[in-house]
């Protein structure tokens, strides 16, 4: 196994060690609703954009990192038949070493692309509709 490989292992055995950190930098009535639902999605989407999309503000790339973290897990969740993947073959990919989950469908996300997106957008429901719709048309 590679070095890359085994830092993405590693990954995904610290999730839900990387979710108890979230959870700890949180306010109270953020933490109080990430109960692992897609609609929780909207809270934490919500509370990254206000606290995240500002150019004078430096950023927590580990706060990101978490809620990564978080939002896959509710992805893996929510579709059960999803499994973990990452893609190591082709450097010049957007997504190369970057974590994933794929469907059977071959539906693809991408927890920390999704995170900075986002925050771009300023949605605040952008995840979980992307996610609902994963599971329309998932098998």
């Amino acid at each position: 196994m590679n070095k890359k490989q085994e830092q993405f292992e590693w990954w995904i055995t610290s999730v839900d060690e990387k979710i108890s950190n979230l959870k700890k930098k949180l306010p109270f009535e953020v933490i109080e609703s990430l109960d692992k639902t897609i609609d929780s999605l909207d809270v934490i989407e919500n509370f990254l954009i206000h606290n995240c999309n500002s150019t004078d503000k430096k950023i927590d790339f580990e706060l990101l990192d978490q809620a990564a973290s978080y939002i896959a897990a509710v992805y893996k969740l929510n579709l059960k038949k999803s499994r973990w993947f990452i893609e190591l073959d082709d450097e010049s990919s957007v997504f190369y070493n970057k974590p994933g989950l794929q469907t059977n469908s071959k539906i693809y996300f991408y927890p920390h692309s999704y995170v900075t997106a986002a925050i771009e957008r300023g949605k605040g429901n952008f995840i979980s509709q992307v996610i609902k719709n994963h599971q329309k048309i998932s098998d």
